[in-house]
Parts: C-alpha cells; structure tokens; sequence
C-alpha cells in the first residue's frame, strides 16, 4: 500500500509504501486534518506494517478495516489503529471536520471494535458511520439497518456527513444516510434497486445542505417523485440526483 504527494506541477514530493503480510491491502481515501496531518482509511487482509506499529487481524478475520495518520511532510507513519472483529471489516471513506474530529464510513460485521468502542454489527456486516477523535478514540457508532455497506461519504462545512450504499432485506435498497453534530442518523433517501446493482457509489455534499448522489442501477428506480429507467432489465444505468437541504 502506498501514499504519494505531488508538487502543483506534478512533480513526486514523497512516497510511502506500508507492507502488508497479506495478499492484498488498499488506501480507500484520504483526507486532511486542520493541522496538515494526513488520515487514511483503508481495509487489509494480513499484518500490515505503519513504522513500528504491525497491525494485525483477530484469529479468523478475513478483512480488517485500518486508520492511520501520516506525517503531513513526509508521509511517514505517525499512528495507526485497526478495527473491526473476527469476521470480516473494511473502511471505505474518512472525512475530517473542522475541528480535527473524524468521520469513518464502511462495513462492519458481527461483534467488532472501533477507537475503543464495542458494536454489534449484523452477521453479514453492516454500513456504517463512526466519529473519531483525531488521535482514534471513538465518541460514537451508527449503524444503518440491515446487511450492507457503505462506499462513500462526504461532509459539508456544517459538519454533517453523508454516507452513501446499499442495504440488503428481501430486497435491495440504496440508501443516503445524514448524520450531524448531534449524532442521529437519518435517512433522506432510501429506495429499492435491483438485487444485482450497487446503488449510491458517491456523494457530494453542496454549499448549502444538501447533497449530490451518483451511482448505478437495473430497470428502474425512483428517486423521490421521479422514475428514472435504464436501457433494459439487463443493462446498467447511471444516475445523478440531488437531494435538498
């Protein structure tokens, strides 16, 4: 796994590399704390190496989920933490509020740990939205109902963040998620997709509340008051909507 920094002319300033023991490890996203510290979010499958933190996996974990912070200058590892349980986690996004606080989003699945904080995701794993401080201790975990996961979020200069994915039940839903200062999470969106579509891949919060959401689909989809269809039953759609404040 690596983590390079270009110069505005795209010149390479630095590149750390963080061995992992395992067949494959990923740096899902990155963001930038007010201090310049760089946060990474990410998913493993072996020891994975941060300077001198190894992390590693539970006895029978097939993925964990990891964040770590970076030296802003040169990359090198300055913290690491890993979370998760005995089956299998990963981490798909991490935002970085005003003050430094942490927002990390992706799957969690049956008992697991984050920053300190004990969860009951479902069996199958389910998406997730967890605050963090800076240094890794979690202040809170919201999960969304139902098997599932979350891709992406973003996070507006409110600090509230929205987290996009699917969620699984006698059908398939995709969702939006929005989750602010106050912790609660709600759910502006939440509509059936076909059971062999992924939904919500991305977001981006606007500048004032809201919020843009795109992804794929099967057939046909409603989004609010409009239905949208894709070239058939078989093929894959796009779409791209807009939620309001």
């Amino acid at each position: 796994m690596f983590v390079t920094k270009f110069s505005p002319t795209g010149a390479e300033l630095f590149s750390q590399q963080f061995p992992s023991q395992g067949s494959w490890a990923v740096a899902a996203d990155l963001a930038i704390a007010p201090d310049g510290e760089l946060i990474i979010v990410g998913t493993h499958n072996g020891s994975l190496q941060f300077g001198s933190t190894t992390l590693t996996l539970p006895a029978g974990s097939i993925d964990g989920g990891f964040i770590a912070a970076l030296d802003p200058a040169t990359g090198a590892a300055r913290r690491a933490h890993g979370f998760g349980g005995a089956d299998f986690d990963v981490g798909n996004s991490v935002e970085v509020l005003s003050d430094g606080t942490l927002r990390v989003a992706g799957l969690m699945s049956g008992p697991a740990t984050i920053g300190g904080m004990s969860v009951q995701a479902t069996a199958e794993g389910s998406p997730f939205v967890a605050e963090l401080t800076q240094t890794g201790v979690a202040n809170w975990v919201r999960f969304v109902g139902g098997d599932g996961i979350a891709f992406a979020a973003d996070t507006n200069a409110a600090d509230r963040t929205f987290a996009v994915g699917y969620v699984l039940g006698t059908v398939r839903e995709t969702f939006v998620a929005s989750v602010g200062q106050d912790a609660l999470l709600t759910l502006p969106l939440r509509t059936t997709i076909a059971y062999d579509s992924n939904g919500a891949w991305f977001a981006a919060a606007d500048r004032h509340g809201g919020v843009w959401v795109t992804g794929d689909f099967k057939g046909t989809a409603t989004f609010g008051g409009s239905t949208i269809n894709a070239p058939d039953q078989t093929a894959f759609g796009t779409f791209l909507i807009h939620l309001e404040p």
